[in-house]
């Protein structure tokens, strides 16, 4: 009779006389989720679920950006959910980093092509025949600028001469760019295209059950 009693409010610690605030993140006494942001506020926390969650910081789950469209992988590229994340991978024929950047620089996926002799060595360009060495097979890269920059024939009668470009490994060839020489206006007016996984057999690539040319 005749005293009191001082005790600290939730979230401080003390004798009641003196209270100081109690830092529930660094200390593990709070009911945030492993997988959330804990704040420590005066007196209190708070909890936010990371990026890749959602949640409301006490429970949080993984969001799943390849199903639900919120991920940056680009059209030709593969995308694979991961916890709190998602992994862009380039599909077969492309080469980058996945992703999209939507006009802005990048390494998103674009054609493997042969316009980059670092891709395609020059010894992978092999041709029927050359006009003149300043026209030899592996000149036929589209912006070339080496020499006249286009793979000629050694004649325009024979329509058996080909050009042929060893890829490396199996590609998957979406589209075919074309150029003419821009000196002499010289280029092919038609051409059809044969796919060969080992060199030996050919397969020419076909619209409606019909050789395209």
């Amino acid at each position: 009779m005749g005293s009191y009693i001082c005790t600290c409010k939730v979230g401080y610690t003390g004798d009641g006389h003196s209270c100081s605030d109690v830092d529930e993140c660094k200390g593990g006494n709070n009911l945030c989720d492993e997988i959330a942001n804990c704040s420590n506020t005066v007196g209190s926390y708070s909890c936010t679920y990371k990026d890749g969650f959602t949640g409301d910081g006490h429970s949080c789950s993984d969001i799943y950006e390849c199903s639900n469209g919120s991920h940056v992988c680009d059209m030709k590229a593969n995308c694979t959910n991961t916890k709190g994340s998602r992994n862009c991978t380039c599909k077969k024929g492309f080469i980058g980093d996945g992703q999209s950047y939507r006009g802005r620089k990048g390494k998103h996926c674009g054609p493997v092509g042969v316009a980059d002799n670092n891709i395609t060595p020059d010894a992978r360009m092999t041709a029927s025949s050359i006009f003149t060495y300043h026209h030899a097979s592996y000149l036929d890269r589209v912006n070339e600028t080496r020499r006249f920059g286009k793979w000629c024939p050694k004649t325009k009668l024979d329509k058996t001469d080909y050009l042929q470009v060893d890829m490396g490994s199996v590609l998957s060839v979406c589209a075919v760019a074309s150029q003419a020489e821009e000196e002499t206006l010289i280029w092919t007016s038609s051409y059809k295209l044969c796919l060969s996984t080992d060199g030996l057999t050919w397969n020419s690539y076909e619209e409606a059950n019909k050789t395209k040319v």
